[in-house]
């Protein structure tokens, strides 16, 4: 939460995160578990989301829907705020995150609305104030028993992380602001055994800076995925999915013609909605083409998904991995692959106790001349405290530490927060 939204860092990356997520929510939807056994067992789900009587959030009913409002209140200890690796700069930070929700359901359609936002406000480097804000649109249609459609809409004003390997680290400036819009639609149709999903989406990142606009990019992405459920809750599921980056510009500012076209193809393995384990996983190869003729096209190991583990219902362990290309406009570098390892674990300490604790690995590696390499590990543990359904407490740390061949990719950055919740 440092850079105080979810499209900072790995933008992309992030998006091709949730490719399988995204692609196979229409046959969760549409083959689901019946809702009782959802109920005896309520595995796989969020520790923070199971019922909590007497501490239950407050929550606004209109009709049919259902309004949520929360605001979070903290101070920041940032041990490293322009996360370089000589002379860090301490500082603490003022921060404030309102955000609400609103869903509503009926038999056959579902939508949920959020919108958000995160102000910054630093003691001594003012420079780094901030603010981002954005909101969310999703919904889901079932049009009879068997086809299911989805959709979903996001915006996001965000600033650039001093932490990003694509940041050209101007120190004497503030970060750049970043308007991110997104788009998606999906189908699904099942049979008993077998479904399929079909999804497009539409992402595009407009930098507000002239200065940063070669990396004005728009992105085009489609996927279709074949499940296969021979002995339910286990499924195979085949996913083919494309990518086509469209940068405004026609050459970045190094001469380059960034555009490029990334097709691949994911097999893997999937759980349902009940059980010890559930989640999907793949692993296949993908297929990255440039347009410029002098950028050489290459071959890699793709991989994507999570899975949760669930040995008691207040207990949940999360694995998410991915691996792919990812863009990149860094001179001397023909592409960028990124590979993300995530282990969390979200529990249930005591009835108005909850811990969260992740420990992260990231590897970037940009082909190229240049061939370099960027590790980050993470560690992350957060407690919030309950005193009733209204408020609570929380506190968090994170230790972040990169290494990489050149001084200005390497730093270590441990934070501390402590702040209240409000739920309205």
């Amino acid at each position: 939460m440092i850079d105080g939204a979810p499209l900072v860092r790995g933008r992309e990356r992030g998006a091709r995160q949730r490719r399988i997520a995204v692609a196979l929510l229409p046959l969760g939807l549409a083959i689901g578990a019946p809702a009782d056994a959802q109920q005896v067992e309520r595995r796989g789900v969020s520790p923070r989301n199971l019922p909590r009587p007497g501490y239950e959030p407050h929550v606004t009913r209109l009709g049919n829907a259902t309004a949520r409002i929360e605001v979070d209140v903290s101070a920041l200890d940032d041990s490293n705020v322009f996360a370089t690796s000589r002379k860090p700069v301490n500082d603490v930070i003022v921060v404030t995150r309102p955000r609400a929700n609103l869903d509503w359901s009926s038999n056959a359609a579902t939508l949920h609305g959020e919108t958000y936002a995160a102000v910054f406000k630093h003691v001594d480097v003012t420079q780094e104030d901030m603010a981002s804000f954005g909101g969310a649109l999703t919904g889901a249609l079932r049009a009879s028993r068997q086809q299911t459609i989805t959709s979903s809409l996001r915006f996001d004003r965000v600033r650039e992380s001093r932490t990003d390997p694509e940041s050209r680290r101007n120190l004497n400036q503030p970060p750049r602001k970043i308007d991110a819009l997104a788009g998606e639609l999906g189908y699904a149709v099942k049979g008993a055994k077998v479904a399929l999903a079909l999804v497009g989406g539409y992402q595009s990142y407009n930098y507000l800076d002239p200065l940063e606009s070669d990396r004005d990019m728009r992105l085009y992405r489609g996927s279709a995925t074949l499940e296969l459920r021979p002995n339910a809750p286990l499924s195979l599921f085949f996913q083919g999915y494309v990518a086509r980056r469209d940068f405004l510009r026609a050459v970045d500012f190094s001469g380059v013609d960034r555009d490029a076209t990334t097709v691949g193809a994911l097999l893997g393995l999937g759980h349902g909605l009940t059980g010890l384990v559930q989640g999907k996983i793949g692993v296949g190869i993908f297929r990255f083409a440039p347009d410029a003729p002098g950028l050489p096209a290459f071959t890699g190991l793709a991989v994507d998904g999570q899975l949760t583990w669930s040995p008691q219902p207040r207990t949940a362990v999360v694995l998410t991995v991915f691996r792919g290309d990812v863009a990149t406009v860094r001179v001397g570098a023909t592409n960028r692959i990124d590979t993300d390892v995530a282990l969390r674990l979200e529990q249930e300490v005591r009835h108005n106790l909850l811990l969260e604790a992740q420990l992260s690995f990231s590897d970037i590696l940009y082909r190229g001349p240049s061939q370099r390499s960027l590790t980050t590990y993470a560690a992350r543990i957060e407690s919030e405290y309950l005193f009733s359904g209204k408020m609570s407490a929380f506190a968090a740390g994170t230790f972040t530490r990169r290494d990489g061949r050149l001084i200005t990719d390497r730093f270590t950055r441990p934070t501390v927060e402590l702040g209240l919740r409000f739920r309205f």
